[in-house]
């Protein structure tokens, strides 16, 4: 990826305009592992690509899913050690077998999967701030888990 250069006066030279090929062989996915000591081990989880944002997103305006809204967000998260992910038709099936659980477990990876893909509340409230929205309390999507909307 193109970088900037820092010029005497101490501003940024402009950053090449890239071509669309040139955004689409772009590796922007990042990953983080995050221990889990409670299961002995650790989990890696990947940045959402943007299909996986659309479909957590739809799930939020369902009524049924959006019940285990922060558990499909873990589960199009997780990777595999190669960065592999689930297929899109193991995602519902990891939601049911995430939901048994421990439910502190769950809720501190699922904090950290907002954090690392900005869908926290603080960095949803900074991108309405900086593009003049209104008051995040009229956010049409409330990405709690369960445990922060009743604390």
């Amino acid at each position: 990826m193109a970088k900037r250069k820092t010029v005497e006066n101490g501003q940024k030279d402009k950053m090449p305009v890239l071509s669309f090929s040139q955004i689409v062989e772009i590796e922007d996915i990042r990953y983080e592992e995050i221990p889990v000591p409670e299961w002995n081990g650790s989990i890696r989880i990947g940045s959402l690509m943007a299909e996986d944002l659309t479909e957590w997103m739809t799930a939020m305006e369902n009524p049924e899913l959006a019940k285990t809204a922060f558990l499909r967000l873990l589960a199009l998260s997780i990777c595999n050690e190669d960065n592999s992910r689930l297929d899109k038709n193991q995602i519902t099936a990891a939601v049911g077998l995430l939901q048994k659980k421990d439910a502190n477990v769950i809720n501190r990876l699922v904090k950290r999967v907002r954090v690392f893909n900005g869908l926290d509340d603080k960095s949803l409230e900074a991108r309405k701030n900086a593009s003049g929205e209104a008051d995040s309390n009229a956010s049409p999507i409330d990405s709690r888990s369960p445990q922060e909307t009743t604390t």
